[in-house]
């Protein structure tokens, strides 16, 4: 595996078309007309006939616009999995809160039922002396 990633490597980018233009320019067909050997560009025999250079050419056309269309669809695979990545550690940020509130929340309870007690035994100890002395119950 690791073999064909650095082979792949030094070949560079499989679907690069740069350098093949010249050799579908410049090919030429050889047509065998009556045990006639013909050589040179492609010569139209038939008036609706296609050379075979301008299929290929064609071909080549079409094989780069899939190219630029593969590198685009990359492109936004790519941004989509960045944006996954973002929202997922976000809902990850969002539990550790949700979790954090939980434990506080219980804490809360535990802080009101205290400052209740306080508020409670505050106010006795406010009252007046001559209160206090007639209810020394606390």
């Amino acid at each position: 595996m690791a073999e064909s990633l650095r082979q792949l490597k030094l070949i560079g980018d499989p679907l690069n078309l740069d350098g093949l233009e010249p050799l579908l320019e410049m090919g030429h067909v050889e047509l065998v007309l009556d045990n006639a050997v013909t050589s040179g560009p492609a010569v139209d025999t038939a008036p609706g006939a296609v050379s075979e250079t301008r299929l290929i050419l064609d071909l080549m056309t079409q094989v780069e616009l899939v190219n630029e269309l593969v590198l685009e669809t990359s492109f936004k695979l790519q941004k989509a999995h960045e944006s996954l990545l973002v929202m997922e550690k976000e809902i990850f940020a969002q539990d550790l809160r949700l979790e954090r509130t939980k434990d506080l929340e219980g804490k809360i309870v535990e802080l009101e039922t205290w400052l209740d007690a306080a508020v409670a035994e505050n106010t006795l100890l406010k009252r007046p002396w001559y209160k206090k002395l007639f209810n020394w119950r606390y």
